[in-house]
């Protein structure tokens, strides 16, 4: 340090001259003057230790930190980020499957009245159920609306209309929806079409992130039937829907028993309202499902093999208790895990909870898609993915708060994080007016709240930070930054104030021998 320097070159003088020291003082005294003049502007402060920078033509690179790791613990990664994959940008083009929360618009030729339509609207309830007149309650969750067109006119056919002409038209469709988080708030946008692409979803979110540097969109993959369907669902058998032999008689063997039964003493209209009631001792699923052979032919947006099939993790002979998916390299493939990490439930869950006595990880997974912002806003269609029913976008908000200086500062206080980029410890006390006179660069302390209520000190060399011999250091909200001094600084600063001169012109001007200028001084006469 140049004022070490001095105090050494002090202590120097003072000892008792011989011959020798004599003779190499003034050639000491004028190699430090010599370097005093040579240095110029590439040196610190000689008398100031506040001041501080590189001063170097030489251009030099320094990391950034995030994380000071003698007081802060290692983030844990909760789910690992993907890249963008070829099928993230192929739209997944489909009939739409109707769910709870749907509207309906049902259109039946001469239901009421011979020869008029009767049209009318319902909403799908939280079981899957709707209720047509003479007909009851019908189940047309998961199903397509071709498909519910084709259940009512076998339930209306032959006993009510002999060839019910039938039109279902989705209205509000609850499920091909969104949702995204962000600096805006958050919020359920509806998507209109299957070209629907990230971008699209911004425009409607009604802000771009420019102060992101990645958004991630998160899609969530059921595992087990219980999760698609409820704990409580039993939807009913449903026949086949387009097979024509079963279509000439009743909808179940059930039914058509309940038929052969029939007299003339039975009211047709209460026996088929307690045929069509849900059957709660039904199995999960549907028995025969012609939109289960629909969609053998397409496959989905996001495929993830059978237990034992396809994958790296088939032939690896895990079993359910030992493995788990996950999206490695653009497929999903089941790996080994920790037998000790595979009971990832709440021991004191009740009996009665959903997954009470199950692995989470086999009822639910996830894959977080990480999209650089930059990019993606320039125009590079590579990251402009199509977003699917159930995304879940989040926009990354910049870190609000505060951070407080004080200390050996120009301008101690609190000041606000900035909204667009990030603030570091040199910009902050930049934005502080710069070191006080009295500041010693190598006394900073960072104070930083922690986890649990808890909060850490570390002190920081800002002179070594400025000269980029040390990393800068990003700042979080709550950190408090304390700029120390020493026993030396106010000495020094009485030195420097010592040594102050000032120059320039003037003259000066006595009215006592001014009299051309101030007229005849008064003279006291009797």
């Amino acid at each position: 340090m140049p004022f070490k320097v001095i105090i050494m070159l002090m202590r120097l003088l003072r000892f008792p001259k011989s011959s020798s020291t004599s003779h190499s003082t003034p050639a000491l005294l004028a190699t430090v003057a010599m370097a005093m003049v040579l240095s110029g502007c590439t040196a610190d402060s000689w008398f100031d230790p506040s001041v501080v920078g590189r001063w170097e033509s030489t251009p030099a690179i320094a990391p950034i930190i995030d994380r000071i790791d003698v007081i802060e613990p290692a983030e844990k990664d909760f789910v690992q980020a993907t890249s963008v994959t070829s099928s993230d940008l192929i739209p997944d083009i489909k009939a739409y499957t109707i769910g709870e929360a749907d509207s309906l618009l049902i259109d039946i030729f001469a239901l009421i009245d011979p020869g008029i339509p009767y049209v009318f609207q319902r909403v799908v309830n939280d079981t899957g159920f709707i209720s047509i007149p003479q007909i009851g309650q019908v189940y047309v969750a998961g199903y397509t609306e071709t498909e519910v067109q084709r259940i009512i006119a076998d339930r209306l056919q032959p006993d009510i209309l002999l060839d019910p002409l039938v039109s279902v038209i989705a209205q509000n469709k609850v499920q091909n929806r969104f949702s995204i988080s962000g600096p805006r708030g958050a919020g359920l946008i509806d998507i209109p079409h299957p070209r629907f692409h990230l971008t699209d979803a911004l425009a409607a979110y009604g802000s771009t992130p420019d102060s992101a540097d990645y958004i991630y969109v998160i899609r969530q993959i059921p595992l087990d039937e219980v999760v698609i369907r409820g704990a409580s669902r039993r939807p009913p058998v449903t026949p086949n829907l387009f097979d024509d032999d079963a279509s000439d008689s009743a909808s179940t063997s059930d039914e058509q028993e309940a038929l052969d039964d029939l007299s003339p003493d039975v009211d047709l209209g209460e026996l088929i309202d307690a045929l069509t009631e849900p059957d709660e001792n039904a199995d999960l699923g549907r028995s025969t499902n012609a939109n289960q052979d629909d969609q053998s032919d397409s496959e989905p947006a996001i495929q993830i093999p059978a237990p034992g099939e396809g994958g790296s993790g088939g032939g690896l002979g895990l079993d359910d208790a030992h493995a788990k998916w996950v999206y490695l390299d653009g497929n999903w493939v089941r790996v080994a895990i920790d037998p000790a990490q595979s009971k990832s439930i709440d021991q004191n869950a009740s009996d009665d909870d959903l997954i009470s006595g199950q692995d989470i990880s086999k009822l639910v997974t996830q894959r977080v898609i990480r999209i650089p912002v930059k990019p993606l806003l320039e125009g590079v269609a590579a990251y402009n993915i199509i977003i699917r029913q159930n995304d879940i976008i989040r926009v990354p908000s910049p870190e609000v708060g505060l951070v407080y200086l004080q200390g050996e500062i120009s301008r101690p206080g609190s000041f606000d994080l900035p909204i667009t980029g990030r603030q570091t410890l040199i910009r902050a006390i930049a934005g502080a007016g710069g070191l006080a006179p009295l500041a010693i660069p190598e006394r900073v302390d960072i104070i930083r709240l922690l986890p649990n209520n808890r909060q850490a000190s570390v002190r920081v060399n800002l002179r070594a930070i400025m000269e980029m011999t040390e990393p800068d250091i990003y700042l979080k909200p709550g950190d408090v930054i304390n700029i120390g001094t020493s026993w030396y600084a106010a000495p020094l600063a009485v030195i420097r104030n010592g040594f102050r001169t000032s120059y320039g012109f003037g003259f000066l001007l006595d009215r006592n021998f001014g009299n051309d200028v101030f007229g005849a001084p008064p003279s006291n006469s009797d």
